[in-house]
């Protein structure tokens, strides 16, 4: 495909659109639920240090060896 020459000025619906959402249809299905999956993992892991249960955590552990 050629490109235009720089002082050529396109009407908006003539416009090539190189990068465009990708129909509902045409998604894969596998890697978004991969995703999701991920995204869960992370979510459950900061909900524990957000709510402290990693202090609690080392504090009982130095507290059994010491």
């Amino acid at each position: 495909m050629t490109q235009p020459a720089p002082d050529t000025v396109l009407p908006p619906d003539a416009a090539p659109s190189v990068h465009a959402p990708v129909a509902a249809q045409d998604r894969a299905l596998l890697p978004d639920a991969l995703r999701g999956f991920a995204l869960l993992g992370i979510a459950l892991i900061n909900v524990q240090d957000f709510a402290g249960f990693r202090m609690w955590e080392q504090q009982a552990w130095t507290a059994l060896y010491r």
